[in-house]
């Protein structure tokens, strides 16, 4: 009895610690380790939507887009956590539909899909609003000059990922890579 107590203490313990670096990891703007944390949580069976959410804003910002798909799953019980059930969900279509952009030339012209601050939204409005100048085709790089924005886009056959290197006023100031 004295060992199953002692379980549950530590267990309660783990996970409010867990609970905590994450929350942290997020108001530093570390998204990438609050995402790993959040995962962890997340499969281990954490599902209050509140969590989630945060998750799912942490694993997107740090451009996690893949498991965006099993936390929307999750994401129906309040209106709010339905909005970010359709951000997540957008942000998984318009990835595709890069990728495939890049890899198999299909022509996104005709789509429109709602607008968001992230950078694969932004790309993509670019591409569907053919804003957008062919640097080479095998592979495909394109550039796309947004304001005060310039994205280098570009494919890798080697390991089918799409990298988007965002520069303003010339600096790199992001290199993203989503599988």
């Amino acid at each position: 009895m004295k060992l199953l107590f002692l379980f549950i203490i530590s267990s309660t313990l783990l996970f409010s610690n867990q609970y905590s670096k994450l929350i942290n990891y997020y108001k530093g703007k570390e998204y990438k380790k609050a995402c790993k944390i959040g995962i962890s949580l997340f499969r281990r069976g954490e599902r209050e939507n509140t969590l989630i959410s945060l998750i799912g804003d942490s694993c997107a910002k740090a451009d996690f887009i893949n498991i965006l798909g099993e936390i929307q799953k999750y994401q129906t019980e309040t209106k709010a956590s339905r909005e970010n059930a359709s951000y997540f969900a957008t942000l998984i279509l318009q990835k595709r539909l890069i990728f495939q952009f890049l890899f198999d030339n299909l022509d996104i012209s005709n789509l429109k899909l709602p607008k968001t601050d992230h950078i694969l939204s932004r790309v993509f409005i670019n591409l569907a609003n053919k804003n957008y100048i062919i640097i080479s085709n095998n592979p495909k790089r394109v550039k796309i000059v947004d304001g005060k924005r310039v994205y280098l886009l570009y494919c890798s056959y080697y390991d089918k990922k799409i990298y988007i290197e965002e520069f303003s006023y010339g600096l790199l100031i992001k290199k993203h890579r989503f599988s």
